[in-house]
């Protein structure tokens, strides 16, 4: 059990009691006993482990490779090398288009909690350099499963009280575990770069946070305010906009009591003060009274300036010098903002990259009842096909990603927060000061709005929004258990059906989605994994026949999901929205696969991997070549017939060694050319399409390359199995 210590207004403190000496039998902030605290803990955890695993299955594509690399997932590196040398600003190849300019250096907008994370092996090793996302964002879903338990207990006693826990609460509990992972941190699971790390990480500290605020609600000592001004700082350097919304939480729940604490003082003041006409002529024994009256007062309201300014202040510091100012971003100097197709319409048409005129499209996308599409062939559920609709005139969008919405995506929970905001509506009359639930709505209204303003729509923006079906979900999961112990068992199995039903299709959605943006609507998804899906997909009811098209003819209209085969197999191709994506390519149509032995390098020369077009001399030859920087890194240049005056397009440094296999990708069905190793791109230069005379480890004489390959360029042959089957 728990009483009250004496303490003034506003620093109530809860104390266990001496006298109770079972310590499985104490209450504790909660109001769970110990042992109630582990049955509920392990009907949890019984069910959060499979749905791990699940994510850790979809976030390796299924290759159990925690050590993967992928696009975008080694900013974070970067940034801790670059703190390691004394600096934030990183190389801007590594970072490409999503790099920001700041007086000529290239930043990353991203907050620096995950690159803190990598320092102390990163401090004693290189070897993990850009292997790292895939385990920092699993480490991430692992605290968010555990703050999100933590703030169920929490929350369960401000709307149950210290009811016992029974068994049908336990398998509701292991329940409500699925429904929080199989919803928008599921999808996150789909590709392990940058914005899904940065986003994960911030809900953990978001969560975590709310938990903390709950708790320091009811035992306001001061070292939970320690606790919740750092849980601030790790959300706001991983995701400002999301871990606002706790922020402004501690603000309504800090207000609320200093409120409360304010009114209460006039009566203390009055048992107080000494109503003897001598001592009352006293002036300075009344001030001293009101000095020690109202000093707690003042106290607390520094204690909650403090606990909030100064993870903002380290925020915004860490803004202003990597972009030139303390929030948001400037979305203008962002690199090669003039190539990006709306940014600048957007910047025309309005004050900033975030405007109240974006809220209709945005907040119709995330918040539509039906967000899903169907579809004939795997995975059978797909993004609504017709992509994010405009709503209103004149409103330009810089763009719009596939996307969901938060009631197709986590529909449990959706549900349950609905039954929430309705039991925290009904009972706010007689509900007493610590147990205050209106600012646990407030904040991750905060939190999301963000999302609502941008100019951009994407389906992993639905995670700013997920804490708001969180916080109301568990607080309508517990207003449902306490309401249905009085129900008929026939009202109670119709509830609990129904929740199931909305937790196996949040699970159903969000793992056809997350398969799907992975291996198919992603901005970039490898050309294997592309080709697994396709195989997959014909191998499975409802799959479309390839359509034959000759390789001197051009492009169809995009037919999304359809198959297209180019020449003799020499390419085949997927359609998905409005582009032709390649599945399984070869020669045919300006893709190399070349096997080369790394160690045959020489450090420091340039040796020509592949040159084509033009002949001899001609200044018309495109030549990629690959230059060993040291023992264990190699880069991938790239010299095109513009660019023969201004020099080598360098490729990005890259631990790379032994026999290897490099794929040169030009192919001019495609809006891009690149070389790459598997899921590794080696240089992001747009190669133009090939040409003859190919020349496999030779190049024309150019200043800076050597005439050949000191050993063997093999090209692999094209597998064509793919499109034959394809074609039926």
């Amino acid at each position: 059990m728990s009483v009250a210590s004496e303490a003034p207004p506003g620093v109530d403190v809860a104390v266990e009691d001496p006298e109770d000496d079972d310590p499985t039998e104490r209450v504790g902030v909660d109001g769970l006993t110990a042992e109630d605290r582990g049955r509920l803990r392990r009907a949890w955890f019984g069910a959060a482990v499979p749905m791990l695993l699940l994510s850790a299955w979809l976030i390796t594509a299924g290759r159990w490779d925690f050590l993967q690399r992928q696009y975008f997932d080694d900013f974070f590196d970067a940034q801790t090398r670059a703190i390691f040398d004394g600096h934030l600003d990183v190389p801007p190849e590594v970072v490409g288009f999503e790099g920001f300019i700041t007086n000529g250096k290239t930043y990353i907008y991203f907050g620096p909690f995950p690159s803190f994370l990598r320092m102390p092996l990163m401090a004693l090793t290189d070897r993990f350099d850009g292997r790292l996302t895939t385990l920092s964002i699993l480490l991430a879903s692992v605290a968010l499963t555990y703050a999100t338990f933590r703030l169920s207990c929490s929350l369960r006693r401000l709307v149950r009280g210290t009811d016992p826990v029974g068994r049908r609460e336990l398998w509701a509990t292991a329940g409500l575990s699925v429904a929080v992972l199989a919803a928008p941190p599921l999808f996150l699971m789909s590709s392990a770069v940058v914005y899904h790390e940065a986003t994960m990480w911030g809900l953990a500290f978001t969560v975590a946070a709310y938990d903390g605020i709950v708790r320091w609600q009811r035992d306001r000592r001061g070292w939970r305010l320690l606790v919740i001004s750092l849980l601030f700082a790790g959300g706001l350097l991983s995701r400002q906009t999301v871990a606002l919304g706790p922020v402004a939480a501690l603000g309504l729940v800090g207000l609320a009591e200093l409120v409360r604490a304010w009114r209460a003082t006039p009566a203390r003041l009055e048992e107080e003060t000494p109503t003897t006409t001598a001592v009352a002529a006293d002036e300075g024994v009344v001030e001293s009274k009101n000095g020690r009256v109202l000093r707690p007062l003042v106290g607390l309201a520094v204690a909650l300036v403090i606990t909030a300014l100064i993870p903002l202040a380290v925020s915004a510091a860490f803004n202003q010098a990597k972009l030139g100012q303390l929030f948001g971003l400037p979305m203008g100097r962002q690199a090669y903002a003039e190539s990006l197709t709306n940014r600048a319409a957007v910047l025309d048409e309005n004050p900033s990259y975030a405007s109240a005129s974006f809220v209709p499209t945005t907040a119709w996308t995330y918040l539509q009842p039906v967000g899903f599409d169907f579809r004939r062939d795997l995975p059978w559920i797909d993004f609504p096909r017709e992509g994010p609709q405009v709503v209103g005139d004149d409103v330009t969008f810089d763009v719009l990603d596939w996307s969901s919405s938060i009631p197709t995506s986590a529909p449990a929970l959706t549900a349950l927060t609905i039954g929430g905001l309705v039991f925290t509506i009904r009972t706010r009359r007689r509900r007493g000061p610590d147990e205050r639930l209106w600012p646990y709505w407030v904040g991750p209204v905060v939190g999301s709005m963000s999302v609502l303003l941008f100019a951009f729509v994407a389906n992993r923006y639905l995670a700013d929004l997920y804490p708001l079906v969180v916080v109301g979900g568990i607080i309508g999961f517990h207003a449902a258990g306490q309401a249905s112990a009085r129900w008929r068992p026939g009202r109670r199995r119709l509830l609990l059906g129904g929740l199931a039903v909305l937790i196996g299709a949040g699970l159903v959605v969000n793992l056809a989605m997350g398969l799907e943006y992975q291996n198919e609507r992603a901005p970039v998804v490898p050309e294997a994994w592309r080709a697994d899906w396709v195989r997959w997909r014909l191998d499975l009811p409802g799959a479309p026949e390839a359509e034959p098209l000759r390789l001197d003819q051009g492009l169809p209209p995009v037919a999304d999901g359809g198959l297209l085969a180019v020449g003799d197999c020499d390419g085949l191709y997927v359609g998905v929205r409005d582009r032709w994506l390649a599945v399984e390519r070869g020669p045919g149509v300006g893709v190399y696969d070349l096997a080369v032995d790394l160690d045959d390098l020489p450090v420091g020369d340039r040796l020509p991997l592949i040159s084509y077009g033009g002949d001899g001399d001609d200044a018309q030859a495109t030549i990629i070549a690959v230059v060993r920087t040291d023992e264990d890194t190699i880069r991938v240049d790239v010299l095109l017939p513009e660019f023969y005056e201004s020099g080598w397009n360098l490729g990005i440094p890259t631990d790379l060694d032994g026999p290897v296999t490099l794929r040169v990708v030009g192919d001019p069905r495609q809006q891009t050319g690149n070389v790459v190793h598997g899921t590794t791109l080696l240089n992001v230069q747009s190669l133009p399409a090939v040409g003859d005379p190919v020349r496999l480890g030779e190049a024309p004489e150019r200043p800076g390359v050597r005439a050949a390959w000191p050993g063997d360029v093999r090209q692999v042959d094209a597998d064509e199995a793919l499109c034959r089957s394809a074609l039926g």
